[in-house]
């Protein structure tokens, strides 16, 4: 499909393609790629990780032109301010640096690792600005403050004396959209910009941009696999499979009556918010529906898909399970002397054998608290965690290094939670070795291949670095990580917050099986309480304190 530039177009792609050189293949991350963004409008960029979406944004701001190992091709058109049409695939590193940040900006999906943690937010700001304005003394402190009012960060003196770590997750992301506004760009590229958020402060973040669209006539790019962000802010819907187009058009008409199955399983893999299913729709389940009525999505399509695999009345309730964890008056503080703070106070729970708890609450509410408080990574300031007659708090530090094997945790991050060093093949084989469930690095192998292969990965995978997967590949190898010690208990913190919906689908319906050949108990913390209700045999909410 070839796209004719028109002067309506602020950016208009033709047959791009992206390659990546490794040291034993070329791989092709995404294939003639086509498509057109008017001023003003929105553009979502949509499929599992992997496809080519966050590629495709880089080679936009020319990352991908300029990093080794890397190459574009194909035709990428932008029309600046002053209605001159550049071509961006020809543009040098002199150019790239003066259209940045002034034409083009991006934000990007975790702003914890965006920000620079050295640098106060403040002095991030102002450097920002005097790049791109040129703004010193009176005049840059005004800019700042009329920045912080357009994102809704009122408090300048906080702010500016402020380290990224000191901010809420929504603060964060609020000081990278003032830091991509800065030089008041035509264009603004959002890479996943709420997938680390609960669902309030999402909320907000949301609202924020399309408050932010109207009143400076923003043109937005717009990377989630969240498709109900997507019917809520895009115009336009271009949905990727594996680099290549697999559905192109008006966002209304195509999550009405999807033509491809692909589009069909991103929009049904979500759990429904009305029926508890067993297990969530894969690609066999839509591809069922679509044959049966002759190639075509019908209108009854997801009544159909769900009566198939609705929970069956039969399932044993959790009552009726015996208790395998008891948290007993758990209560957590930060600080010493009289810095110290208590966050949590006298919480009470139990995880029933073979059943799943969810912990739920909103950001700040201490539910990775709990979660690190439980695995001894960070101390109880009271409290007792029962295993059977065992308190797991009391076990001397030798004892619980034997042990721990059987208390596994999936943390929220897959950036930080890999060896950045470390091939998948180390990562995987070597917690087996340390705690003899593999008797020879063969075997180890071998067991980490099959389980690479149930969270959708392949045995060529073992042979990566951890910085040449895509986000959610990285949390699906956390997860086989996790698994491959089997587990009593099994701690995901936001585990699947980072996934596409197909990916979740895939790595939440392994878990249930899994649960079920294994009979570990889990414990699933999340701000989705879609989710949670899928996975939850029982719920648990916090409130902040």
């Amino acid at each position: 499909m070839q796209i004719k530039a028109t002067k309506d177009n602020l950016l208009t792609v033709n047959d791009l393609h992206i390659f990546f050189h490794t040291e034993t293949e070329r791989v092709e991350a995404v294939s003639g790629l086509s498509f057109e963004l008017k001023r003003g409008e929105t553009l979502a960029l949509v499929g599992e990780s992997g496809s080519g979406k966050s590629s495709t944004a880089l080679s936009l701001l020319g990352f991908r032109q300029t990093e080794a190992g890397q190459e574009v091709k194909g035709s990428i058109l932008f029309q600046n301010k002053a209605g001159d049409v550049l071509p961006l695939h020809q543009l040098d590193a002199k150019a790239w640096q003066l259209l940045r940040g002034r034409e083009i900006s991006m934000i990007f999906q975790n702003p914890a690792r965006a920000l620079n943690p050295l640098l106060r937010c403040g002095d991030q700001l102002a450097e920002t600005l005097q790049q791109l304005e040129g703004l010193k003394g009176p005049a840059l402190k005004k800019r700042m403050q009329e920045l912080l009012a357009q994102v809704q960060l009122s408090d300048l003196d906080r702010l500016w004396a402020a380290f990224p770590h000191q901010l809420s997750g929504g603060q964060q992301q609020r000081l990278m959209l003032a830091l991509a506004l800065a030089g008041r760009p035509s264009l603004l590229l959002a890479d996943e910009p709420t997938s680390s958020l609960d669902k309030a402060v999402e909320k907000e973040i949301i609202g924020l941009l399309k408050k932010l669209q109207n009143e400076l006539g923003l043109s937005l790019l717009f990377i989630t696999h969240d498709l109900s962000l997507v019917q809520q802010l895009a115009d336009y819907t271009l949905v990727l499979q594996q680099g290549q187009c697999a559905e192109y058009g008006p966002t209304a008409s195509l999550f009405a009556r999807p033509t491809s199955s692909y589009t069909a399983q991103l929009l049904l893999g979500r759990p429904p918010r009305d029926i508890r299913l067993h297990r969530l729709p894969e690609e066999n389940d839509i591809l069922s529906i679509f044959e049966k009525h002759g190639g075509t999505w019908p209108e009854e399509g997801s009544k159909q898909l769900y009566a198939r695999l609705k929970l069956s009345p039969n399932t044993s309730p959790a009552a009726e399970r015996e208790t395998s964890f008891l948290i007993k008056d758990l209560s957590i503080a930060y600080g010493r002397g009289k810095e110290k703070k208590t966050i949590l106070q006298n919480i009470c729970f139990s995880i029933k054998s073979g059943t799943t708890l969810g912990l739920t609450g909103p950001s700040g509410s201490g539910k990775s608290s709990i979660a690190r408080a439980l695995l001894r990574l960070i101390p109880a300031e009271s409290g007792s965690f029962l295993h059977g007659k065992t308190d797991l708090f009391s076990l001397p530090p030798d004892i619980w290094r034997k042990q721990c094997r059987k208390y596994q945790m999936i943390f929220q991050d897959p950036y930080s939670s890999l060896n950045p060093r470390h091939r998948i093949e180390r990562v995987l084989t070597e917690p087996l070795l340390f705690a003899g469930l593999a008797k020879t690095r063969e075997e180890a192998v071998r067991q980490a291949v099959k389980m690479l292969e149930k969270v959708g990965l392949e045995e060529k995978h073992l042979r990566r670095l951890p910085h040449q997967f895509s986000g959610g590949q990285r949390q699906r190898i956390a997860l086989a990580r996790a698994l491959l010690m089997r587990p009593e208990l099994l701690i995901c913190d936001e585990c699947v917050s980072a996934l596409d919906t197909m990916a979740q689908a895939r790595v939440l319906n392994l878990l249930k099986e899994l649960q079920e050949e294994y009979g570990f108990a889990g414990l699933f913390i999340s701000h989705d309480e879609e989710v949670v209700h899928f996975m939850a045999d029982e719920i648990f909410q916090l409130f902040p304190t």
